[in-house]
């Protein structure tokens, strides 16, 4: 409050843009390491939404349409394959998930990130 910036304001006006995919993806990093996951799980994370959802990571997760993310994924099957575009996605997915656990009920997920499915739980 001293320089004429009020912190709590700020704080309101980032919680009613929403939280972007780019804080999603710094949770959810942040939350793989408290798992204590592989360095390099870290660097792919980052190096596929750097690579692939460069243009989302600035925008508040509740604007990214569902259509969006089926062209979205065809566009990353043309130009990088199915396998990076399932990745790409499934990254997504799983940001979203860290950033809204209430979102994990299948019900909640849009339709097209239901065609991504999780692979099978490490053992």
């Amino acid at each position: 409050m001293d320089r004429g910036v009020d912190p709590n304001a700020q704080k309101r006006e980032a919680a009613a843009r929403g939280t972007t995919l780019r804080e999603a993806r710094d949770w959810h990093c942040a939350a793989m390491r408290a798992k204590r996951a592989a360095p390099r799980s870290l660097d792919t994370v980052r190096e596929e939404t750097d690579r692939h959802l460069s243009d989302w990571l600035d925008r508040p997760l509740t604007s990214i349409r569902p259509t969006e993310c089926a062209n979205r994924h065809s566009r990353v099957t043309e130009t990088s394959g199915p396998y990076a575009a399932n990745r790409a996605l499934q990254t997504f997915r799983a940001c979203w998930n860290t950033a809204h656990p209430q979102a994990r009920r299948p019900a909640a997920l849009p339709y097209a990130w239901s065609g991504v499915q999780p692979g099978p739980p490490a053992a």
